[in-house]
């Protein structure tokens, strides 16, 4: 009886064994297929369109099929044409020669010698003598990858691009075609007929021609020398934003600011935020946190905490006002400096204050109005405007208009005063 019970007990614990030794054959099956069922709808086989002759070749275990002459493949939405070809069949992929031709639904053509294409990646290793084309740009190289899943290019050697009048050369970069934009990278120079840009790396979108600085750029154009860390420059609108460190060179005039723009067409520019125009002909710098210049008229003004200092050989000058300008004299070969609202200036043998004044570099005459005060020395001057008649060795005369007066101390309680 205990004998027939344990031989129950042994044949339902081998018939559970079978049951479930099924159901995982019936698992593993089934998981087979359900990928493959996955994958082949997933990942399109490349079809032959065309080819002049075909060989059928068996290689390491591998069924290849050679095409010569004419050789058409289509793999989705692209068409590719080559001079011959090996087609892998079981890796879906193929290793094509001579006057190679990928057209991408008419927006991405690529050339080159020899490519070849992962059919299941969907990725196109071309190289030699490769032309990348899209809309009015193209990029040549000899050695770049196409990644159809993301319509992003990788090329790996030196790249030039040619875009209208513009020219980028770059040792490597990358291309998204889905918005047009280029990445440059390393030792990058971008040449038009107006300018020549230096950088390591930028971003240049090919309808808009906009170049995007992504680190510190220096722009040549003309004897003028401008650089930035960052910004960005509209070519066709000759439009520029140059931020961080910012700095415009010319022979005689140095711009400084932590933001400057630029249109050229309107002749404008501005300065935001540390800004400083330095004359170094004449030893002048102005500076304050926010400054404009008209380039057709040649004068500019700056505020917000403006400061101008003249650099002389024994002595500077420093004056404070709430705005400082520059503009022409009548000759156009001199400037007049003009400062106004809460006026103070400082020098070792002068200091004086005043609501407004002007100085003509012409013939280095100083003009004090509203309210002005001189100190000099041991003497207070005040009138109801004066003229400062200076050199490079100091105060020639000053003229006082309008109910002048002169104070001069004696002593600590005594003092002497002229009219």
């Amino acid at each position: 009886m205990e004998n027939n019970r344990r031989k129950n007990r042994e044949k339902i614990a081998e018939t559970k064994h079978t049951i479930y030794l099924q159901f995982f054959w019936c698992v593993c099956i089934f998981s087979v297929i359900f990928v493959n069922s996955v994958f082949s709808q997933g990942t399109k086989k490349i079809e032959i369109l065309n080819a002049d002759e075909l060989i059928f070749q068996h290689t390491h275990g591998e069924n290849i099929k050679r095409l010569i002459g004419h050789v058409r493949f289509k793999h989705e939405n692209a068409i590719m044409t080559c001079d011959s070809a090996f087609f892998y069949g079981q890796r879906n992929s193929i290793d094509a020669f001579g006057n190679v031709h990928i057209n991408q639904e008419d927006s991405v053509e690529l050339f080159s010698d020899f490519l070849r294409y992962d059919g299941m990646k969907k990725i196109a290793y071309t190289r030699k003598n490769i032309k990348l084309q899209h809309a009015k740009a193209i990029l040549l190289t000899d050695s770049l990858d196409f990644d159809r899943n993301t319509n992003i290019a990788k090329y790996y050697t030196k790249g030039i691009i040619y875009n209208g009048e513009d020219t980028l050369i770059s040792d490597f970069g990358y291309y998204y075609s889905d918005n047009k934009n280029f990445y440059p990278v390393k030792n990058v120079i971008v040449k038009n007929p107006e300018f020549t840009m230096y950088t390591d790396s930028l971003r240049y979108h090919i309808k808009t021609d906009k170049v995007f600085f992504l680190l510190p750029t220096v722009i040549i154009a003309d004897s003028s020398e401008l650089f930035c860390e960052s910004g960005w420059y509209d070519i066709q609108k000759d439009i520029g934003n140059f931020v961080k460190n910012a700095y415009l060179k010319n022979k005689n005039h140095e711009l400084y600011g932590d933001t400057l723009f630029y249109n050229k067409h309107l002749g404008i520019g501005e300065a935001f935020r540390s800004v400083r125009m330095v004359d170094t002909t004449n030893n002048i710098t102005i500076s304050g946190n926010y400054g404009k210049y008209f380039e057709n008229s040649d004068s500019g003004f700056v505020t917000q905490k403006a400061l101008f200092i003249q650099a002389e050989n024994k002595d500077s000058l420093f004056l404070h006002a709430d705005t400082l300008m520059t503009i022409p004299d009548s000759s156009k070969e001199h400037k007049i400096i003009i400062a106004y609202h809460h006026v103070k200036y400082y020098r070792t043998d002068l200091q004086g204050k005043c609501d407004s004044l002007s100085y003509t570099r012409s013939d280095s005459i100083i003009r004090m109005y509203h309210n002005p005060v001189i100190w000099s020395n041991d003497y207070q001057l005040t009138a109801g405007f004066i003229e400062i008649f200076t050199s490079k060795n100091g105060v020639k005369k000053i003229q006082l208009h309008n109910t002048g007066l002169i104070i001069q101390q004696q002593d600590t309680d005594k003092f002497d005063q002229k009219k």
